[in-house]
């Protein structure tokens, strides 16, 4: 960080990162990059395998076509000067999706082959594929599929033993920051903290059922609508948001022994 506030300081005010120079037509997406034909080619097929890998675990079809544009910058001070350009609120970020009037964009930098770098393409993808099919999307539920879905294969399956029931009671101290995941509205920044909970009680909610993406999918679709919070989650999970957080709550306390 301290290199990158380095380099920022001494750029002209008026200095702004483009898109990359090289466009290439794929399938599912339009891919530009600093980099040439070889490693375009590297990228795209990761890119194709994540987004065929999370669209079939999610059961959601990407969109053909050139409604999703992926930006791929070699360092990340030009990711920098291009979020500082068209999206300020998350030019600090890593790697991000964003909406415009034309299209969704996700703009990243670093190596495709690392390790590092494939976690943050999947969670933008996975971003991407919630927004085109779903709107209104609860952030806590948003960012935790996404986290989820940042691990390489296999995703969440059913897990019937041990089975996600109310238990004896909270456990830990942030079961109240847990149910204030509920209350969040679309567009909130959320906390690290909650981004973990997030995570957390996501990952949970996929191994509860056979049927947890149908689940999913009845949450998102209900999300928005004149159904209370409390209730969509209630008849979408087939459990009450206590419930959830307190099974969580149960889960950290065992994992945490």
């Amino acid at each position: 960080m301290g290199l990158l506030l380095l380099l920022l300081a001494v750029l002209p005010v008026s200095c702004a990162k483009g898109t990359p120079g090289n466009l290439y037509p794929s399938t599912h997406f339009l891919l530009l990059t600093e980099q040439g034909s070889r490693q375009a080619e590297t990228l795209e097929t990761l890119t194709h395998a994540m987004l065929h890998e999370i669209g079939d675990y999610l059961q959601l079809t990407p969109s053909p076509g050139g409604l999703l544009r992926l930006h791929h910058y070699r360092w990340r001070i030009n990711l920098w000067r291009h979020l500082n350009a068209s999206y300020r609120p998350l030019r600090w970020r890593k790697a991000a999706c964003y909406e415009t009037s034309e299209c969704y964009v996700i703009a990243l930098s670093g190596n495709p082959k690392s390790r590092g770098f494939q976690k943050r393409l999947r969670h933008e993808l996975s971003h991407y594929l919630l927004a085109t099919h779903f709107s209104h999307l609860p952030p806590w539920i948003d960012e935790g599929v996404s986290e989820v879905m940042e691990a390489a294969p296999p995703f969440p399956r059913f897990e019937p033993s041990p089975p996600l029931s109310p238990g004896p009671g909270p456990a830990r101290a942030d079961f109240g920051d847990c149910l204030e995941l509920l209350h969040l509205q679309p567009g909130t920044r959320i906390s690290p903290e909650q981004y973990s909970l997030a995570h957390r009680l996501t990952d949970l909610l996929l191994r509860n059922s056979e049927d947890a993406v149908r689940r999913l999918h009845c949450y998102l679709d209900l999300s928005g609508t004149a159904v209370s919070p409390h209730s969509c989650f209630l008849s979408c999970w087939g459990l009450s948001m206590e419930q959830a957080c307190t099974a969580l709550a149960g889960r950290d306390e065992k994992g945490a022994r």
